[in-house]
């Protein structure tokens, strides 16, 4: 692996580019700190040694947290979009979901939860969607749901609603994982 100065790849931008196809990694710097690394594309991501270094992380962090539960419609959400935007990854994309299925709880949308849904849909003004996901949640023992979608610090039937990405939301995410 070389560096070379944005400077120096502007300049010699051809060279890097037959330096990937040969296999190299080159880190391009500004004023000496690394900026950008160019790399040779690999066709199939799951070769990838930096691919599968992330992969392991995020595999490794997941199941570390194993009574955590996800949102089933962001996973379909997902496989929809790389289906039609990016088919070329849609296989490894089920891999990761299929990792997601292993190391999160996913609640069963079962009559009760639609009802318990439905009946929260109509007293609070919420989507249906929205509703299922909290009911099933708070079937499956949850107190709290981490989500972006809902109002911020809204208790639903006992379920606190709680956007992850609010910075004075950290200390209560904090304590609700340790325990």
């Amino acid at each position: 692996m070389r560096e070379m100065s944005v400077r120096e790849a502007n300049q010699n931008f051809s060279k890097l580019i037959a330096a990937a196809e040969r296999g190299e990694t080159i880190i391009i710097t500004k004023n000496g700190t690394p900026v950008a690394r160019l790399s040779p594309h690999s066709a199939d991501r799951a070769s990838d040694p930096h691919w599968q270094l992330a992969f392991a992380a995020l595999e490794k962090s997941l199941r570390s947290k194993p009574s955590t539960g996800y949102r089933v419609g962001h996973i379909t959400e997902y496989l929809r979009f790389i289906q039609r935007r990016l088919p070329a990854v849609f296989a490894q994309a089920i891999g990761q979901a299929e990792v997601y299925q292993d190391v999160f709880i996913t609640p069963p949308t079962t009559v009760d939860v639609i009802d318990t849904a439905s009946a929260l849909a109509r007293t609070h003004g919420l989507q249906l969607w929205d509703c299922v996901v909290c009911a099933a949640s708070a079937q499956a023992g949850a107190k709290a749901l981490l989500t972006e979608d809902m109002q911020d610090g809204r208790i639903l039937d006992g379920l606190l609603l709680i956007n992850p990405f609010v910075t004075t939301n950290t200390g209560t995410i904090d304590a609700l994982l340790a325990g």
